[in-house]
Parts: C-alpha cells; sequence; structure tokens
C-alpha cells in the first residue's frame, strides 16, 4: 500500500507499485491455474478493490463476487462466520482481504496453533482443501494446504 499519496486513513491507501506488481503476477498465476470460485469475498478497502480490478482484466475468477466491509474489519472470528454462513450450493470460496487475519485464518483451518508461515506477503495465494460436509462445520483443523504461491519479487 502506499502511505505517501495521502490516504487519510488505512482502508483508503491506495495499492503501491510493488502491490500493482504483485497483482498482475497473481493474475497470471490465478490464469495459468485456471483457478475459479463459486464465489468471492473481497474487502472493500481501496487497495484490496484495486488489486481485485487488476485480477478481473486478466482473469474471470467468479460469477458470485460479494464486496464488504466486513472482510475489511474481519479477524480470524469474523472470517469464520462469513464462511459458515455460505450456500450448501457453493463448493469454493476465495477471499481477498488482510494480514494478520487471512494468516490467522489460514493457521486455524489447518490446525496450527503457532504461525506455519514465516510470511505471508501482499497478493501470496493460499489454496486450502477442507475435509468437511456443509460450510457450517468449517472448523479449526479441518483444512489441508494444497498450494501456497508468492509472487516472484515478495520471495527474495
Amino acid at each position: 500500500s502506499d502511505w505517501s499519496k495521502g490516504a487519510e486513513s488505512d482502508h483508503d491507501r491506495p495499492i503501491g507499485s510493488r502491490g500493482k506488481r504483485s497483482a498482475k503476477e497473481l493474475a497470471g498465476f490465478l490464469r495459468s491455474k485456471e483457478i475459479q470460485a463459486d464465489m468471492v469475498f473481497v474487502s472493500d478497502s481501496k487497495r484490496t478493490l484495486q488489486t481485485f480490478k487488476s485480477i478481473k482484466k486478466r482473469h474471470t475468477i467468479s460469477q458470485k463476487i460479494i464486496v464488504s466491509n466486513e472482510v475489511y474489519l474481519a479477524d480470524k472470528e469474523a472470517l469464520l462466520e462469513i464462511i459458515k454462513k455460505i450456500d450448501e450450493l457453493k463448493n469454493s470460496a476465495l477471499i481477498l482481504g488482510h494480514n494478520p487475519s487471512l494468516e490467522d485464518f489460514a493457521c486455524y483451518l489447518i490446525g496450527e496453533g503457532n504461525r506455519v508461515f514465516a510470511k505471508f506477503p501482499t497478493a501470496s495465494f493460499l489454496t486450502l482443501q477442507l475435509d468437511i460436509d456443509s460450510w457450517i462445520e468449517i472448523s479449526e483443523g479441518c483444512g489441508k494446504i494444497l498450494q501456497f504461491w508468492i509472487p516472484k519479487k515478495e520471495s527474495l
């Protein structure tokens, strides 16, 4: 994010130049892996919406997009409640949000009391397989990491 643009709040900060590069790289990754989701939850912060716009320009990830301030404000528990409300007919979901909430949520889902990730950089992408039959069953330890992708510039 870019504080030099005179944003008055964290919510209003625009995406920085590194974030723009990482968003383009993420879009390329999603397209190359043909990643689709039944629904996408997107934080309504300025930089997150700019990231999502960059992805949408290069790849159609879902037809069902929910932009929400709830995702921006969410901690691990709030993310859990958001996911539990997903329609049972939906098999996959994606969250485009913020750390440390997403990292905390991921660690919770894979059942690691401590941090699993040394770093969960901007525009990283984590795919989890959840051992559940219904979204309401989501709980600690129900997830298994299928892939964890980091933009090249971030992995240095």
